[in-house]
């Protein structure tokens, strides 16, 4: 009897371990997460950005205080103007890269009026069409029409400007809204009120084109410098991949050598998108192996 029991026993333990094994079995396995594959930021493009306002006009771009000739990264920014008694002045303005833009920022009425030239309000809703300010009789207020331009409505400002009669719009006022106006509808003129601020932005034009050259030199110069460290870390365990991004990279380098600067421009991204994609072959090699991916960052981030 007792023979018997020691034998059912020892059935039901190997019955439960079987079971354990085989939940263990279908249990789904941790996932291991590498860290992604971070290509280091490059240097990134600027704009020459020229700051304007009359005495005690606070001006911030993003945030941050400025004043005269500033450089800023190229891209979407927030700019605020204030005075202390008045409206502020707020917009979204998108400078280009490496071409000069400015804000000249003055005080009309109750309000503040911000005159962009050479960037786009990407908070003002722009015209497809010609902005028309045929004489609409109606009554108006210029306060008004500054009011909605310090918010970039020029719109609004227009509705009110269309009413002022032929015989009251030769006044500075007048002139200085309806070019705000157009500007912020992205139709800049060159009204005889702006040919001072148009002038000196042809000036720093020139200047713009000779920063822009040697950035995209220095920047071509980190785009093969990280290039080469990717190759030599990885020629031996890597060869085809290497060997193939290799060959592309002398083709663009010898282009580059004999290049003007728009040629440059395409070619620089010729060379980042070869970077990129060695970078992105390395990892496909071994995507599960975390050590791996850790040495393509590592070897892209590497300084010197």
């Amino acid at each position: 009897m007792r023979w018997w029991m020691l034998t059912a026993a020892a059935a039901f333990l190997l019955g439960v371990g079987a079971v354990v094994l085989l939940l263990r079995a279908r249990a789904p396995r941790p996932v291991v997460r590498c860290s992604a594959l971070g290509v280091p930021e490059l240097r990134p493009p600027t704009a020459g950005f020229t700051v304007t306002m009359a005495p005690s006009v606070q001006v911030k771009v993003d945030g941050v205080s400025v004043s005269g000739a500033v450089r800023v990264v190229a891209g979407r920014h927030r700019v605020e103007a204030s005075v202390l008694g008045r409206g502020s002045l707020v917009l979204e303005l998108d400078l280009a890269p490496f071409s000069p833009a400015t804000l000249d920022v003055r005080a009309d009425g109750p309000s503040l009026l911000g005159l962009v030239l050479g960037a786009r309000c990407t908070s003002c809703e722009a015209s497809a069409v010609d902005v028309a300010l045929s004489v609409e009789p109606g009554p108006y207020s210029l306060d008004a029409s500054a009011a909605a331009l310090s918010h970039g409505d020029w719109r609004s400002a227009v509705a009110e400007l269309r009413h002022v009669p032929e015989a009251e719009r030769h006044t500075a006022r007048f002139d200085r809204q309806l070019a705000v106006a157009l500007a912020l509808a992205g139709q800049p003129t060159r009204h005889p009120t702006l040919r001072g601020l148009m002038t000196a932005m042809d000036a720093r034009r020139r200047e713009e084109d000779v920063l822009e050259r040697r950035w995209q030199v220095a920047r071509w110069n980190e785009v093969t410098t990280r290039f080469t460290r990717l190759a030599v870390r990885f020629a031996n365990k890597a060869d085809p991949l290497v060997r193939a991004a290799g060959q592309r990279m002398d083709s663009v380098s010898a282009e580059y050598s004999a290049a003007n600067e728009r040629e440059g421009a395409v070619l620089l991204r010729a060379a980042e998108e070869t970077l990129a994609t060695l970078a992105a072959a390395l990892v496909a090699l071994h995507p599960l192996d975390c050590a791996w991916i850790e040495q393509v960052n590592a070897a892209l981030a590497e300084q010197g």
